[in-house]
């Protein structure tokens, strides 16, 4: 998971990103800001974090706008402020903050609010992470419609853009779960919640998609998809 630090003092961010990745969930990474213009700079490339720590008082663009700005484009975000003045409180409620942490910081309320953050996501946002070069991206299973294996490569399509990385697609099914994600086909695996109807050789998904599903995937994906169904609508 990477996170996003935003404080124009850098001893409270390095004391935050070592609390980070200290504490007990693998494969934590954080980038640092020292400004809310630096870090709006860096999403509008098409970056994403699904958790930001973010000081309020900084100069240019305070942490309250930088935050409001940062809820218009990703609902989904988990925004924590850190601030040495309660009276901010009553002043960030547009922004929808997950928590607050008020300074002086301390190592195990960071530790704390961080596995609050990592298990409401766990709850309401499951993410897929890969890795593309150097870079570690993670996407929201509610944008992933299928995944498309093309040898060592895998592509996800999503709903707005396509991404490859190398990854073989068994693999990837490993990692997903596959009470949202089927199997239909050697090449395809497809999220249920973005399919609209399955025949015998293929699968329709929301986006038009017309992908093929091979006799040895096909009534395993049948089961899969109406046990989806049954639990959508909260038939058992």
């Amino acid at each position: 998971m990477k996170i996003a630090i935003c404080d124009d003092n850098g001893k409270f961010a390095f004391l935050v990103e070592q609390t980070l990745t200290e504490c007990p969930i693998q494969g934590t990474e954080c980038d640092i800001f020292s400004s809310g213009d630096s870090l709006l700079s860096y999403l509008a490339q098409g970056n994403s974090y699904p958790v930001y720590f973010m000081d309020i008082e900084m100069e240019g663009t305070d942490g309250i706008k930088t935050a409001n700005i940062i809820r218009k484009q990703d609902s989904h975000a988990v925004i924590i402020f850190m601030t040495s003045y309660k009276e901010y409180v009553y002043e960030v409620f547009e922004a929808l903050p997950f928590r607050f942490l008020i300074k002086p910081l301390l190592k195990d309320r960071i530790c704390k609010v961080f596995l609050e953050a990592v298990e409401h996501i766990n709850a309401t946002q499951k993410l897929f992470f890969f890795k593309t070069e150097r870079e570690i991206h993670q996407i929201p299973y509610e944008d992933i419609i299928f995944f498309e294996g093309r040898g060592r490569k895998v592509e996800i399509h999503t709903n707005s853009r396509s991404i490859e990385f190398y990854q073989k697609i068994s693999d990837v099914m490993e990692v997903l779960d596959a009470n949202q994600f089927c199997r239909i086909h050697n090449s395809y695996i497809v999220n249920m919640e973005s399919i609209c109807s399955i025949d015998e050789k293929s699968v329709l998904m929301a986006g038009g998609e017309n992908l093929p599903i091979s006799r040895a995937y096909r009534n395993e994906a049948r089961q899969n998809h109406l046990k989806f169904i049954s639990w959508k609508s909260g038939v058992r």
